[in-house]
């Protein structure tokens, strides 16, 4: 390459970014943060329906507490009648304006009213929990349209590469240097590459589809870089600190636990009580009735004395719920033990991923440079290999980044925490300092057989 070709390159490198600067200028910046702003914003049927039950959980508190306050009835009675006595009026009336107040002494309404708060909150919970897998898959696909994007790049390079190849096998064969076979299999090269290379076009369309979908925004133009993981995060913790917290904090335990408190608050309210209802009322009758009231004032006792066997069914059917709840929350909190130790074995893994990324990406670069020197050298013919394993090294970057994020994100929905929080650069390290647990892993110690972690210490950040 002369020094005027290089001069060309330069500024053609320069113009494309100066343009490119001013083309993002006028358009959102659709980094994952305000993506995921955008796509709480947007909203998603899972979550919509989840909140709608939590509605129905509020209308039925709200019913179930206005049970305990006064009611004002109104009755109007009219008619026209023919009676047998003969001079009797033949038509009729009778007004009565009445207010009862139930008077709830013995528990009955307080039970039903907690439960129906606890039921509530347990939906509450179920809409905290969904919007975090909400957000946990919008950061999901975001990382993999990013690695969707590069696959395709690579596909391309290689494609091209292919092709060129293919047609340099032809100008060989015309020239007697070749034979047949050879074409033909630089030939097959090439459909193949363009294969793959429409199935991942397709796949990367359908993956624009589904991060506009999550999030409400049109991503016809390139995203922003995603963010990069860490250079250093520690994934050894004491699981039982993690998991009494999880325990606590996770809204599906929370569901689980108020859903328990709801069942046996109803069995409190399930019991023989006696009914009191204090009442008043003003009337008025055109009939002349011995003993009638202008207004009155009074107390009502309903005692039930027997019910047939249904308080007795609705006993056994409470109880049931409670023992069935029971069960279920000694499942969930099975389900979060396994959730725990998966995503911490899942995080361990993102860490031996990211080192592994970081050293092909290394290689590759030093590889492309050096086919760059031997090309500017005219010792090879082309940069097409290198170049195209510097865009797949770019990708699978992607892809541990992505990894570490999600893991991180699920960890960080389990432990209670909005999924956000795990952009954070620290949020391991406040893990550990919140459960009391040291933030850095301990030097020296065991030595797992799987691996020694050389590369950890050795890979250049």
């Amino acid at each position: 390459m002369t020094l005027m070709m290089f001069k060309k390159f330069i500024f053609g490198v320069v113009f494309s970014v100066t343009l490119l600067s001013h083309a993002m200028a006028d358009t959102i910046k659709l980094d994952l943060p305000t993506l995921i702003k955008q796509a709480r914003q947007h909203g998603n049927p899972q979550v919509a329906m989840v909140q709608a039950r939590a509605q129905q959980a509020a209308a039925e508190k709200a019913a179930v507490e206005a049970e305990d306050r006064a009611r004002l009835d109104l009755q109007a009675h009219t008619k026209r009648y023919k009676s047998h006595a003969e001079g009797a009026r033949q038509h009729d009336y009778q007004t009565i304006l009445e207010v009862n107040q139930p008077l709830h002494l013995f528990g009955h309404q307080q039970a039903r009213e907690r439960a129906a708060d606890l039921r509530y909150q347990a939906k509450r919970a179920q809409v905290e929990q969904a919007q975090s897998h909400f957000v946990v898959d919008v950061i999901e696909r975001f990382y993999q349209l990013h690695a969707s994007e590069l696959a395709v790049q690579s596909l391309e390079e290689a494609h091209a590469l292919a092709y060129v190849r293919w047609d340099r096998a032809k100008e060989h064969l015309a020239l007697g240097k070749t034979d047949d076979l050879s074409v033909a299999q630089w030939l097959a090269r090439v459909e193949r590459t363009r294969h793959k290379l429409y199935q991942a076009r397709s796949e990367n369309r359908m993956a624009r589809v589904q991060l506009s979908l999550l999030t409400g925004q049109s991503l016809s133009d390139t995203l922003i870089r995603p963010p990069a993981a860490p250079k250093g995060f520690t994934t050894e913790y004491d699981v039982e600190p993690l998991l009494q917290r999880v325990l606590s904090h996770n809204p599906q335990a929370k569901q689980v636990q108020r859903a328990l408190e709801a069942a046996r608050a109803e069995q409190e309210a399930t019991v023989w009580t006696p009914e009191l209802n204090l009442f008043s009322h003003v009337g008025q009758s055109a009939r002349e009735l011995s003993g009638r009231n202008r207004w009155a004032i009074g107390l009502e006792l309903d005692l039930p004395l027997w019910s047939g066997g249904a308080l007795d069914a609705k006993k056994q059917k409470q109880a049931a719920t409670t023992t069935e709840v029971l069960a279920k929350q000694d499942a969930t909190r099975r389900t979060l033990t396994i959730a725990l130790k998966q995503l911490l074995s899942d995080l361990s893994n993102a860490k031996q991923g990211l080192i592994a990324a970081k050293a092909t990406m290394q290689w590759a670069e030093a590889n492309l440079m050096k086919r760059q020197s031997l090309y500017q050298m005219e010792r090879v013919s082309t940069l097409g290999d290198a170049m195209v394993e510097l865009t797949q090294a770019e990708a699978d970057q992607v892809r541990a980044d992505g990894a570490y994020y999600v893991a991180v994100a699920k960890l960080a929905s389990l432990l209670g925490d909005n999924p956000e929080q795990a952009l954070q650069a620290d949020y391991l390290q406040q893990i550990g300092q919140r459960d009391g647990q040291n933030s850095e892993p301990q030097e020296g110690g065991f030595t797992p057989p799987v691996g020694s972690g050389y590369g950890e210490h050795h890979v250049k950040e």
